[in-house]
């Protein structure tokens, strides 16, 4: 999993370098198996200029641009049907480095290029390859890209542990940190600006797998424009690693990176019958995928699917049938919850393995859906405007109650060998977002929210208040 420097920072007052901050995730139990500077590809990319444009006297669709890049100007070779006269450009020029390719001198039929003028697609920016990318009008000439679209960032690659679905967000990162740092946490605050109008008369919901699907949330938002996204949801996508779509779509993403848990945008339009129905898949089934296979699948599988057919492929992966376009009006937002086993082994079996599987496979709660969907349909209002509906559908057929684990000072001191006071004790597990409840005696009683399901015995609140205290404070006999 991709975390970010910059992303981390929304939520934490962070005063640690990058390299700092590596060795304290480690020191926190959060394996980095790799760290990455962000933008340093795209310091190679110029802001240029085309200052003259003219057809290729060989070749109907190419054309021979004159481009200043502040330095001098070079000649470069285009086949972008977007080119002309006097826009702003990325231009690549002679020993550039993009993807896997090193930019040439080269001739094509018969006119010299020193360069190139490069599409977002290109250059890892988003799926946008329909011409080169074109910057507005006082996008500096000379300044490298990297710099001008402020994405410059430092990216850990992290190893998070199977007991440890919190922290498959980078929320739950960041509490792990705001604990660890004594440093105050920014969570966000949502809130739902709903019509009078109610989604029952929209849409139905049918589950007919409780015990594999364990919650399934679905709202619906009308009349949204579907667009680029504004730079800053841009920059935080592409800093973990997730190339930008659409504006929903986006913020599907972004919400799932926010809160490790995932969530699905369909077209409502596409969806027979208004009803989605939650189902296992019928033998040998066909499924049409976002990744532009058709699968066969199996009928212990889990479908999302309307009237006719399957619409997404539960926590894997959705439906080519059903997704957002350019053309989409009105959204179902699914916030669901499924049985891990069942989705590690579809996914397995099917080889696919996307962030949404990565994330249910290691068992996340059902109690997080809902904070995600409100998060989302939020940003979503905000923007790409349109209008929600009132009431949610919601099939949570298992409802749990919050456990509750006591710890002993006493206990600690004898694992310890060191004082610490209740007083540090309740410091240390309400930063992790435990809920203290009473002190009877030698004994403190929490309540642990729902995303902790690793803290079940006094032992995994002791080992929690050790690693909080500094493990190299433990003495060594």
């Amino acid at each position: 999993m991709k975390i970010s420097y910059n992303w981390l920072k929304r939520y934490i007052d962070l005063k640690l370098s990058p390299e700092e901050l590596k060795d304290k995730m480690t020191f926190a139990g959060i394996e980095v198996e790799a760290i990455e500077e962000l933008g340093r590809d795209l310091r190679q990319i110029k802001i240029a200029q085309v200052v003259k444009f003219e057809q290729h006297p060989n070749a109907e669709k190419l054309s021979v641009c004159q481009v200043d890049d502040g330095a001098q100007t070079l000649q470069v070779i285009c086949g972008a049907p977007n080119c002309k006269n006097d826009i702003k450009v990325a231009f690549a020029g002679i020993g550039t480095q993009i993807q896997d390719f090193k930019i040439k001198k080269a001739k094509l039929r018969g006119e010299v290029s020193f360069g190139m003028l490069c599409s977002e697609d290109e250059l890892g920016i988003s799926n946008d390859h329909d011409g080169i990318m074109i910057l507005p009008e006082d996008a500096p000439i000379g300044t490298d890209l990297a710099s001008y679209l402020g994405i410059e960032d430092t990216c850990y690659d992290v190893e998070i542990t199977p007991n440890r679905p919190d922290l498959l967000g980078i929320i739950g990162v960041a509490r792990d940190l705001s604990a660890l740092l004594k440093l105050p946490l920014n969570l966000p605050e949502s809130k739902l600006n709903e019509s009078n109008e109610p989604i029952e008369k929209h849409l139905s919901l049918e589950n007919e797998v409780p015990e594999l699907c364990t919650r399934y949330t679905a709202r619906i938002i009308k009349n949204v424009e579907i667009k680029d996204s504004p730079d800053w949801l841009k920059k935080a996508l592409i800093s973990v690693g997730l190339r930008p779509i659409n504006n929903v779509v986006d913020i599907t993403n972004f919400v799932m990176m926010e809160f490790g848990h995932p969530l699905h945008a369909f077209d409502y339009s596409l969806i027979n019958g208004k009803k989605i129905i939650v189902r296992k898949a019928k033998e040998n089934e066909e499924f049409p995928a976002l990744d532009e296979v058709t699968y066969k699948l199996k009928k212990n599988d889990i479908v999302i699917a309307d009237e006719k057919r399957a619409i997404a492929l539960a926590g894997v992966i959705g439906g080519e049938n059903s997704h957002i376009t350019s053309t989409t009006k009105d959204i179902v937002i699914e916030a669901a919850n499924f049985l891990y086993s069942s989705i590690r082994k579809t996914a397995g079996r099917m080889k696919i393995s996307t962030d949404s599987s990565y994330r249910f496979e290691r068992d996340i709660t059902d109690e997080v859906a809902e904070l995600a969907s409100i998060r989302a349909c939020e940003f979503i209002l905000d923007i790409a405007g349109g209008k929600l509906l009132k009431g949610k559908l919601d099939s949570f057929p298992s409802p749990k109650e919050l456990r509750k684990v006591s710890i002993r000072p006493s206990r600690v001191k004898k694992v310890l060998s060191i004082e610490i006071t209740s007083k540090q004790i309740k410091e240390y597990l309400t930063a992790l977002g435990l809920n203290f409840k009473k002190e009877v005696e030698d004994s403190l009683e929490f309540e642990i929210p729902y995303n902790r399901k690793d803290l079940t015995r006094e032992i995994d609140l002791i080992e929690e208040v050790i690693r909080l205290n500094g493990y190299n404070n433990v003495p060594t006999f």
